[in-house]
């Protein structure tokens, strides 16, 4: 199947969301403004787009090679117009003593049966002021959310993906120390799993806490916790989202803190970072469900084009009256 390079109108949608994820916005002229006022600039070399811009005590750049798409035309209908591309908009960013290096990929489809559509799936690694590693990743509409925190012999990780059903919807885990024998001398887990796959435990939730103390041979519980509630509604729903959510706020308070560390750790300005990449990223669940599920209240994400989600910002009407899904065929 054979690749067309996109237009430098269909990849300039994502430059312009990218900038606003972070408080920006691009003006017709490709000077970046913050607030109004100007504060850097895009430009393109060769088929690179760059943008650098300073503000707020921070100094972004970032860059991305206009993409090929794939496409075809279905044989069987003439009118089955299908494209697909993928933009990874790579940057670093330097704010108060604080290092920012990351991705945002976009994953825009264009289908003339099913419609338009767009996805982003970003990833950012934070180097705090104490030199912690902290790696964010999320992907669409709970596919998951991780975050990984790592210092010399500190790990620790939470994973939310309240429809998986093989490894557990929202998990918790600190170690410290050297891992001998398959055991750390602090080992700290904190879940909510599917109660089993058949019988009786199907519809119950499985809500589980371990605290543990190791020193040689032996261990110590500091604390516990096993139990098995009823499913309040399906997988998949809001009520039961909201409920995987609240069960694990309940039980592990220390994990819903670290989110608010990191949601203020990836704040320029006045700007919340994260607030907007889980506007954009899970726009498909309401507050209440983002609220239960990461324990924030989410702001609405700010277009440029004041679109309602990531779908409208990426194809504007402007874009939507003209782009060619036919450039993309054998």
């Amino acid at each position: 199947m054979e690749k067309v390079k996109l237009s430098l109108k269909e990849s300039m949608p994502a430059a312009k969301i990218f900038l606003n994820i972070f408080g920006l916005v691009l003006d017709e002229d490709n000077t970046i403004k913050c607030n109004g006022d100007a504060v850097g600039n895009l430009f393109i070399v060769d088929d690179t787009i760059y943008m650098k811009a300073n503000y707020n005590d921070a100094v972004l750049s970032a860059s991305f090679n206009i993409p090929k798409g794939y496409g075809f035309v279905d044989t069987e209908d003439n009118n089955a117009l299908f494209g697909e591309w993928k933009i990874p908009i790579t940057f670093d960013i330097n704010s108060n003593n604080i290092k920012y290096d990351g991705s945002i990929l976009f994953d825009c489809t264009a289908d003339s049966e099913f419609g338009l559509n767009c996805l982003i799936h970003p990833e950012i690694i934070i180097t705090s002021p104490d030199d912690k590693k902290i790696n964010v990743k999320m992907q669409k509409d709970f596919n998951f959310f991780r975050f990984d925190i790592s210092k010399d012999d500190y790990y620790e990780y939470a994973f939310i993906s309240p429809w998986n059903d093989l490894s557990g919807y929202l998990m918790h885990q600190i170690t410290k120390g050297k891992e001998v024998k398959y055991a750390f001398p602090y080992n700290f887990q904190a879940g909510i799993y599917p109660g089993a796959e058949v019988g009786e435990r199907k519809n119950l939730l499985h809500v589980f806490l371990s605290e543990r103390e190791r020193n040689g041979e032996e261990e110590k519980y500091l604390s516990f916790h096993n139990e098995f509630v009823p499913r309040v509604a399906k997988d998949d729903t809001a009520e039961s989202n909201i409920q995987k959510g609240l069960l694990m706020q309940k039980l592990d308070k220390a994990m819903y803190e670290k989110i608010e560390l990191i949601r203020k750790l990836l704040t320029i300005g006045n700007v919340s970072i994260l607030d907007n990449l889980v506007g954009a990223c899970y726009n498909s669940y309401s507050d209440e469900e983002v609220h239960a599920l990461l324990g924030i209240n989410r702001e609405k994400m700010k277009y440029q084009t004041e679109a309602n989600n990531l779908r409208e910002a990426y194809f504007d009407k402007n874009l939507l009256e003209n782009i060619k899904i036919k450039k993309f065929k054998n």
